[in-house]
């Protein structure tokens, strides 16, 4: 049965499954290990916030949000089922593993792997120049761009483990030098021990619902509550999870709120872009006679150019795509000019990246690089320079006959 109050009208539930094991982690407890700090902000923050004995049965009742923090005792497959068809049906599960020493790995696997998620418990470690103090204690600083990564900039990650997943649900990961410390002896055993990025936190959705998985529970604990950024982390996942943000977790940078936005920018970059081609043309003779000979080459090129660089950019290569749209939209576009072709062909490379910007959104409904934590619209200002740069290089005419 449920502990707590009954939910107002407005109010979203966060249950807490206690009973496999981690009661000391209950949302009840004050001690160092214990979640009374993570209840306390969710319920600040709106949440109505109760717990339940898994020992009698889990009475899931009208939550939106269930939290499973650090099992070591099985979970009967009767639960997991009715887990897996709560999160199918729209609910959302947060789970939260630990190290191996608490033997977590066999009792959540077979529940986080319906989701396509799997907890490893082996400790992960990096030099020491990269961490709090130990090889174990790792500052993660790699997220993706995500909704409960929003406002995140590092987390403690202290003696965690690490998860297998698909990459379009990896949320946070490691750095490259960091390792499996697989003999628990805090240092790289050659061979024997794989180095790599390790992937720690996941969003996944599943049916109509959601799961974030951490393999660290201390990230939560009293304790630590509040250091580094685990406090934002903590929120978002559960905003995330109960649908206050409806952001997907394959967000490419730019959520559909802001596409108003883009196009605001885009706009006012085609303007400027025939501004700057009509004083151009306009200005020299020479030029003004050479767009109109060959205007429906110069557009032709320009569409192409855009053409594939959308289709590129759909493949979440967007700088990469930049220069391809600029590059063969601007050679393209003036290979029959004599006269300034290197600036009219960064001018059709700039409307040539505009185009597989749109292109690409309209392609995939998304924005930016998933990849690279840097602001949607900047990644599109340096996709407009690429573009143009590449233009620029690349529009090369014919050279004029001297008599």
């Amino acid at each position: 049965m449920a502990v707590g109050v009954y939910a107002q009208e407005s109010q979203k539930v966060v249950l807490f499954i206690e009973g496999y094991g981690g009661d000391t982690t209950g949302i009840s407890s004050f001690e160092d290990i214990g979640s009374s700090n993570f209840a306390s902000a969710l319920r600040q923050e709106g949440f109505l916030v109760q717990s339940t004995s898994a020992t009698k049965g889990i009475d899931i009742g009208s939550a939106q949000v269930l939290v499973i923090n650090r099992p070591y005792k099985a979970i009967p497959q009767p639960e997991i089922n009715k887990i897996k068809s709560f999160v199918e049906s729209g609910g959302g599960l947060f789970l939260i593993g630990d190290n191996k020493k608490w033997n977590i790995d066999p009792v959540i696997n077979p529940l986080s792997s319906n989701f396509g998620i799997g907890f490893n418990g082996n400790q992960l470690a990096e030099p020491i120049e990269n961490t709090k103090d130990d090889v174990h204690n790792l500052l993660i600083k790699d997220f993706s761009n995500h909704a409960i990564t929003s406002g995140v900039e590092v987390i403690g990650y202290f003696g965690g483990g690490y998860l297998t997943t698909t990459s379009e649900n990896i949320v946070g990961s490691t750095t490259k030098e960091s390792w499996i410390d697989i003999n628990d002896n805090s240092r790289l055993d050659g061979k024997t021990e794989p180095y790599n990025k390790f992937s720690v936190i996941a969003a996944a959705e599943y049916g109509q619902g959601r799961v974030v998985a951490i393999a660290d529970g201390t990230l939560f604990e009293n304790l630590n509550y509040g250091n580094y950024d685990s406090n934002k982390l903590a929120i978002n996942s559960i905003k995330w999870l109960s649908g206050d943000i409806t952001e997907s977790a394959d967000t490419r940078g730019l959520s559909l709120s802001n596409v108003s936005t883009v196009y605001k920018y885009v706009t006012l970059y085609i303007i400027l872009l025939i501004l700057i081609t009509a004083l151009l043309a306009f200005s020299v003779e020479e030029s003004k006679q050479e767009i109109s000979k060959n205007i429906k080459q110069f557009v032709a090129a320009i569409l192409i150019g855009g053409i594939l660089g959308g289709l590129i950019e759909s493949g979440n290569l967007p700088y990469f795509s930049a220069l391809i749209a600029g590059g063969v939209g601007g050679n393209l576009s003036v290979k029959k000019f004599t006269h300034n072709s290197h600036v009219l062909g960064a001018i059709a490379g700039g409307f040539s990246t505009v185009i597989g910007v749109l292109i690409g959104y309209l392609i995939t409904g998304k924005v930016g690089f998933s990849f690279i934590p840097v602001n949607p619209l900047t990644s599109i200002g340096v996709s407009l320079f690429l573009g143009v740069f590449s233009g620029a290089l690349f529009g090369t005419g014919k050279r004029s006959v001297e008599s």
